[in-house]
């Protein structure tokens, strides 16, 4: 089985205009598929390749920023990578348990493991940072606060004990909403910064 594509120039193409074939592009372009990470960073540091679309392994960062930093050309994607629940099975059939994995799961961990900060960053959200009007959005987050996430909870174990001990229930536990943010204007300068997040 080939593990490789090779692009070649199209020779019936006719050049009608130098701009439509600028100078710099190349004849031909091959891809390697099933290279691993290291490998393909061994190559692109040798010359053996001209780039890698893999992610070089965290412990080769500090070499590629020491020795290679000239051959490095980091982008970030906008990409966010989470934990899938089968929320048909226990014990995630229960909400409850699921919220309490969420609070306990270390996202900092999760980047460290991930590859550290160069290549990751934990988030709150699935949508990655640079998300358009995702900054609107996050401009609504004020930090966590326990005492107002848990009140639901308490009003709701409020309401069941008053209708136990009075035999009716006198209150209905709501979350508020925020409004949805305004958008921000048209025009100005865009940012771009998308980023591979861990969620």
């Amino acid at each position: 089985m080939r593990r490789s594509l090779l692009l070649v120039r199209n020779p019936s193409f006719r050049q009608w205009s130098a701009e439509a074939q600028p100078a710099g592009y190349p004849d031909r372009i091959q891809y390697r598929f099933g290279v691993t990470p290291s490998a393909g960073t061994s190559a692109v540091e040798t010359g053996r390749a001209d780039f890698t679309l893999e992610a070089p392994p965290a412990e080769r960062l500090r070499e590629i920023a020491t020795r290679f930093s000239s051959l490095a050309h980091p982008y970030v994607q906008p990409s966010s990578y989470f934990m899938s629940l089968n929320t048909r099975i226990p014990p995630f059939n229960d909400v409850r348990v699921r919220r309490a994995l969420n609070f306990a799961t270390d996202r900092r961990k999760l980047v460290e493991l991930w590859g550290g900060g160069e290549l990751a960053r934990p988030t709150c959200q699935v949508l990655p940072p640079g998300i358009r009007r995702l900054s609107a959005l996050l401009s609504l987050y004020r930090g966590s606060d326990p005492r107002r996430t848990l009140a639901p909870a308490r009003r709701c174990r409020s309401a069941r004990n008053d209708r136990r001990n009075h035999g009716a229930l006198t209150g209905i536990p709501a979350i508020r909403r925020n409004p949805a943010p305004t958008p921000p204007p048209r025009g100005g300068v865009r940012r771009r910064s998308f980023e591979k997040t861990a969620h």
